[in-house]
């Protein structure tokens, strides 16, 4: 019976060194694959994790981490691509809208100068210049986008920037609602 009982203890005391041997061994590979994993974000290098194992678990763990790795770096490239693609077609559009409306701003003033002053052609030419303002500050948000450019901060009276757009529209108003509604005389 005693024989029984110590080959017993043997047989339980050996199977816990192998577990334990085999706990150890886990430990310290999901400690490199956690200290690969730190490395390979800090320092965006692209690498996988290679773990030499036998043990189907940390095989399966380091797989499907090399998949979100492979998924990351995809995706960052294709959004540092989309990137350069999105800053290159603000580039061409705005030089693209450019150039025509120069050459409008240049009929405009010789309209000016022709008909010595036109409510019109002043209009037309004060369109023009806003036109290319809004394109230039496009320009600038392409530039702001890409880090060209720092950002200047600022405050703006928003009630102001209304008030001056909705006049802008009092005499489109006053001569075509305000004739349907009966208004316009009163004005």
């Amino acid at each position: 019976m005693t024989i029984f009982l110590g080959s017993l203890i043997f047989v339980f005391a050996v199977a816990y060194i192998l577990e334990h041997r085999k706990y150890r061994l886990h430990s310290r590979q999901i400690e490199y694959i956690s200290h690969k994993i730190d490395s390979i974000v800090k320092n965006e290098t692209g690498e996988s994790i290679l773990i030499p194992t036998e043990d189907e678990v940390i095989r399966s763990i380091a797989s499907s981490i090399n998949g979100l790795l492979d998924y990351s770096n995809h995706s960052k490239r294709a959004y540092v691509n989309s990137r350069i693609s999105m800053m290159k077609m603000m580039s061409n559009i705005s030089h693209d809208l450019k150039t025509p409306l120069t050459t409008l701003k240049g009929y405009a003033e010789m309209l000016r100068l022709r008909l010595k002053d036109d409510r019109m052609v002043i209009k037309v030419d004060s369109r023009i210049d806003e036109i290319l303002q809004l394109i230039n500050k496009f320009f600038d948000l392409a530039k702001l986008e890409s880090g060209d450019k720092a950002l200047n901060i600022a405050n703006v009276n928003v009630c102001e920037i209304c008030r001056e757009n909705m006049f802008e529209f009092y005499d489109i108003f006053k001569n075509t609602c305000g004739k349907w509604c009966g208004i316009g005389e009163h004005l």
